[in-house]
C-alpha cells in the first residue's frame, strides 16, 4: 500500500515538474526530475520484488535506476 502510494506520488509531481519545464523552456530543472525518475522506477523495482515475480524486470528497473542516478549526479556537479 505504502509503495503504491509512494509511486502514484512521485508519477505526479513527474508529471507537473516536466510539464514546468517543457511550457517555459529553461531546463534547470532537469536533474531534479532525473533524480525523481530514478527514485520511482526504484519503487516500481521493489514492487516486482514483492510480487515474487521470476520475471527480470525488476532487475532491469533497479540497473535503469541506478544508471539515472548516476547521470544525475553528474548533472548536479555540472550545474
Amino acid at each position: 500500500m505504502v509503495l503504491k502510494a509512494t509511486r502514484i506520488i512521485l508519477s505526479i509531481v513527474l508529471l507537473i515538474l516536466s510539464c514546468y519545464g517543457l511550457i517555459i523552456k529553461e531546463f534547470f530543472l532537469l536533474p531534479v526530475i532525473m533524480l525523481l525518475l530514478g527514485s520511482l522506477m526504484v519503487v516500481m523495482a521493489l514492487e516486482e520484488f514483492r510480487k515474487k515475480r521470476k520475471a527480470p524486470v525488476g532487475y532491469v528497473l533497479l540497473a535503469s535506476s541506478l544508471f539515472i542516478f548516476y547521470v544525475s549526479y553528474q548533472s548536479f556537479l555540472m550545474n
